[in-house]
């Protein structure tokens, strides 16, 4: 319980966080372009995959992830399943906060048709789509995205996912993976590792 005596509220980003996007993209992107840069040549310190390429790959890029249905086709990250799931039945209660690519018509259901077939059934009523992820109410977000900003002044602590593009983010706070979420994030929700 937090200091208001719910269950502490955990939201959990779902793209780089818990869902591969970067293989899955590389995938189609080298399937698709057998004579364009592979995954060895992408700035890997460059959040956005559109910026990770030379300008003149951008609407490649964008070809990819526009596709209907390439976000439901997307693998979990190693642990992913087993955290989002172990965070349950610690009473947690645990969101999937996600923002949609817009340009893509399926994104949003295919993100809810992700969580319930990775995560298990159920799981798409967890899922929270929100282009300004400061507007959600939460003890924590766990994001890779470096600096999560928004309209409002968030309520959660944001904890970074880690990844290569993220290593000068200002949050404190960091997961190096999902095998340690246990230590990481009991202290931050006031209560000692189990």
């Amino acid at each position: 319980m937090n200091l208001t005596g719910t269950p502490p509220l955990v939201l959990v980003d779902m793209d780089g966080v818990q869902a591969d996007l970067t293989a899955a993209f590389w995938a189609e992107f080298e399937r698709r372009y057998p004579h364009g840069p592979t995954r060895a040549d992408a700035d890997t310190s460059r959040f956005w995959l559109d910026t990770q390429l030379d300008a003149e790959w951008t609407e490649a890029v964008h070809a990819v992830t526009t596709t209907p249905g390439f976000f439901a086709t997307l693998d979990p990250l190693d642990g992913a399943v087993e955290a989002m799931n172990a965070m349950l039945d610690e009473g947690w209660d645990v969101r999937i906060c996600t923002a949609p690519l817009l340009t893509n018509p399926t994104c949003a259901s295919d993100k809810i048709a992700w969580a319930d077939r990775v995560l298990g059934d159920g799981w798409g009523r967890r899922v929270v789509i929100a282009k300004d992820k400061t507007l959600v109410r939460g003890d924590i977000l766990i994001d890779d995205k470096p600096v999560v900003d928004g309209d409002w002044t968030p309520t959660w602590r944001h904890v970074v996912f880690d990844a290569p593009y993220n290593q000068g983010a200002p949050s404190p706070f960091r997961l190096t993976g999902w095998a340690g979420w246990r230590e990481t994030l009991t202290p931050l929700l006031g209560r000692a590792a189990a």
